[in-house]
């Protein structure tokens, strides 16, 4: 009695193992394989070809079909197995090697121009698609996702058809619906059922891409129930991560000429890796941050002019990867001044020069201006214009009427290293002054703090060019006494 109930137990568990509906379903693993065909789990065997091979990679059984010389496929002649009729769901865990225009992962089809017939669940480009072709609608539709596969990932993916509408989910999701069908399929008079390839009977698309598993229903797959068997499965494949999602986008600023600042926000504490490349894929870098819901990393050592990408990936306790998009950066948008050159001062340490560092102390803390345009009217040598170069981020100009002054300073300032990056010399006279309006947010002059006089005759100039609101002018001599002014509107 104990046999008996042990083979009856038998019998039952191998009746739930064949589900219903599904007419042919292949596991691609090393054991299941006898001399170039797949035994199937229901249904019929599959056979392979050329350079196709079925191996155990990463623990992962696969059929790795190379895109050139192989071949898999259940039958020539699609009439001598039994297919779908009225509904169908074609389900399968694949990893394409690279993209096609037309490929193919599971069909029976023939587009020739206008005699269009059967169904594929396949890819076109980077993005999965469902064929199929209906009574009531007799031409192939392309339905596509919207998923960008990534090479050598691996996805399930699903097309449906229940009679009206065709539907395609990518890992678990519907990503879309197309209600232009109705009635039953209908098949070309023969063709062949071909896997991991596109093949009617003038086109054969050899696809690059590996199959671990693959299944055909006469039956439809409700949404509920396709996103419980990815979700059953996932962790068992290196599938690409989902999107990461930022509460704050990654802000950058620059810290200093070769150095960015990234600041963003999440939803949760995650550490975070950045990967940092040339938009040409060179230099690639990877910085990790620790978890934090606010973080914030320094990218250094960036060439001027050139662009850049960087995405932000993250993983949860439970292994689920996340990443963004790929964002890019161009480092030719840097309006900040150059750094500032460490080199000894050009000018002697001598009584003029400590007049000249005590006046420009004053000005700077009298005027508050640290940044912006500052107009020197005079030279005084270079004096002057070199201690606001060195102490602010101001662009410096110097005007300077004569020309023997005028390129004693432009030596001096280029022998500090500021000349042409953070000062300039102009030698013209200060009653044509060649700027434009509103230009200064700073103006002193040199030669009327070391000379006592201010070159040109008309100084009315000076509020043409001074910035209207927040504009400093400031004017003095030898004693460090300074005037100010401050022009509002």
């Amino acid at each position: 009695m104990k046999n008996l109930l042990t083979i009856f137990l038998l019998v039952n568990l191998g009746l739930q193992a064949a589900e219903e509906g599904l007419l042919h379903q292949w596991r691609f693993a090393p054991g299941m394989i006898k001399e170039g065909t797949v035994e199937p789990i229901t249904g019929s065997e599959a056979n392979f070809t050329g350079a196709a091979s079925v191996l155990n990679e990463g623990g992962l059984d696969q059929l790795e079909l190379k895109g050139t010389d192989s071949r898999a496929w259940v039958t020539d002649d699609f009439n001598s197995v039994k297919v779908p009729q009225k509904t169908i769901t074609v389900e399968a865990w694949v990893s394409p090697a690279a993209l096609m225009r037309w490929g193919g992962i599971a069909g029976i089809i023939q587009d020739n121009g206008d005699y269009e017939r059967g169904w594929l669940l396949g890819y076109v480009n980077r993005k999965f698609s469902f064929a199929l072709a209906s009574k009531g609608h007799q031409r192939l539709t392309y339905l596509q996702g919207t998923t960008d596969f990534k090479d050598k990932l691996w996805y399930h993916v699903v097309g449906t058809y229940d009679g009206e509408d065709l539907k395609v989910y990518v890992n678990g999701k519907l990503e879309g619906t197309e209600a232009k069908h109705s009635g039953d399929i209908i098949y070309p008079p023969k063709a062949a059922f071909e896997l991991g390839g596109y093949k009617d009977d003038n086109e054969f698309y050899r696809g690059a891409i590996s199959l671990h598993e693959i299944s055909i229903y006469e039956k439809v797959l409700g949404a509920e129930t396709i996103a419980k068997r990815f979700a059953a499965r996932k962790n068992e494949f290196p599938l690409p991560p989902e999107p990461l999602r930022f509460v704050s986008s990654p802000q950058l600023r620059w810290k200093k000429r070769d150095t960015l600042q990234i600041e963003w926000e999440l939803p949760e504490a995650l550490p975070v890796e950045i990967s940092w490349k040339r938009a040409d894929g060179t230099g690639p870098r990877k910085i990790p941050v620790k978890a934090d819901k606010n973080g914030v990393a320094l990218i250094d050592q960036l060439e001027p002019e050139g662009e850049y990408l960087y995405r932000f990936t993250a993983r949860k306790p439970n292994r689920s990867e996340f990443a963004s998009q790929w964002h890019k950066f161009d480092t030719s948008f840097y309006y900040s001044l150059p750094g500032k050159p460490v080199r000894p001062s050009p000018f002697p340490d001598d009584k003029q020069m400590k007049l000249v560092q005590s006046a420009a102390q004053h000005i700077l803390e009298q005027s508050c201006i640290n940044q912006g345009y500052a107009l020197i009217l005079g030279s005084a040598g270079g004096r002057l214009a070199y201690e606001l170069a060195s102490q602010t981020e101001m662009q410096v100009v110097v005007v300077e009427p004569d020309e023997t002054k005028a390129k004693a300073t432009r030596k001096a300032l280029a022998r500090a290293g500021l000349y042409g990056t953070r000062a300039s010399v102009h030698q013209c006279d200060m009653d044509d002054l060649p700027y434009g309006a509103y230009f200064a947010n700073l103006i002193t002059s040199g030669s009327l703090l070391t000379e006592g006089n201010l070159p040109g005759q008309d100084a009315s100039q000076l509020m043409h060019v001074l910035r209207p609101a927040g504009g400093v002018v400031m004017l003095g001599h030898m004693s460090g006494k300074l005037n100010k002014q401050s022009i509002q509107d």
